[in-house]
């Protein structure tokens, strides 16, 4: 089987693998449609006679991709990308066991597979990263007894990714009362961080910005915002905090 035909494949067991990695996946159990899956499978996954890690009610299921042809009228042969949806399906009168339940909602487990899966580049096809699809987030009728879901959307991509960022700023404390003592870290090593208390765009080009090298005080009510920078990265998105 040559890596094109078998790209569906791994595209399905890379999704799988990608969130199983996840620690957020540590107690729910992540399906592959084309194992022969049924809704006995289903039902055993999120009842109360299987766990993981001691807990049980919610269940992840990567459907069989699907391939859409992409402006292919002239060329030799067709351009195709894959799309998959995962299943997020939730028991809610199990789920929500103080004890046994995952403590995790359908809700949050798609909006945590979105964030996982947007941009995820999994280096196993040359240039092609995954990245959420159209209505990415979909509720869902599962059709079973007590059971809510979602699909989340997803689908192969080649070209450019976007740029490594550097790290956004953490601004402390988090408020309170004047006079203050502020420090301002990033979790890019060298990154140099910039920062304004006027409430201007923090950058070396900004001359009511300043270069941070140690915790300032402040004895007056003020809005700081701070970006970092480094040479060959994206500068990284700005922090915010009134004092």
């Amino acid at each position: 089987m040559t890596k094109n035909e078998d790209f569906l494949e791994r595209f399905q067991e890379d999704l799988q693998a990608r969130l199983e990695s996840d620690t957020w996946f540590d107690d729910i159990p992540v399906l592959l449609q084309r194992r022969g899956l049924t809704d006995a499978d289903i039902n055993e996954k999120i009842g109360v006679f299987n766990t993981k890690a001691g807990k049980h009610g919610l269940v992840a299921i990567v459907l069989m991709p699907a391939l859409e042809v992409i402006d292919g009228e002239n060329r030799p042969g067709p351009q195709v990308e894959a799309r998959a949806a995962i299943q997020i399906l939730e028991n809610r009168l199990i789920n929500q066991e103080s004890q046994t339940g995952t403590g995790k909602s359908a809700e949050s487990t798609a909006l945590h597979v979105l964030r996982l899966l947007h941009h995820f580049q999994p280096g196993a096809v040359d240039g092609r990263f995954y990245v959420a699809n159209g209505r990415a987030l979909e509720p869902m009728d599962p059709g079973l007894k007590n059971v809510v879901g979602y699909h989340v959307w997803i689908r192969s991509s080649s070209g450019l990714l976007s740029p490594e960022r550097v790290a956004r700023p953490a601004i402390a404390p988090a408020g309170g009362a004047l006079p203050v003592s502020v420090s301002i870290t990033t979790g890019t090593a060298g990154a140099a961080i910039y920062y304004t208390t006027d409430g201007s765009f923090p950058w070396s080009g900004n001359s009511q910005a300043s270069l941070y090298s140690a915790p300032f005080n402040l004895a007056v009510s003020a809005r700081v915002r701070a970006a970092a920078y480094l040479a060959g990265l994206v500068g990284s998105d700005v922090a915010s905090q009134e004092f």
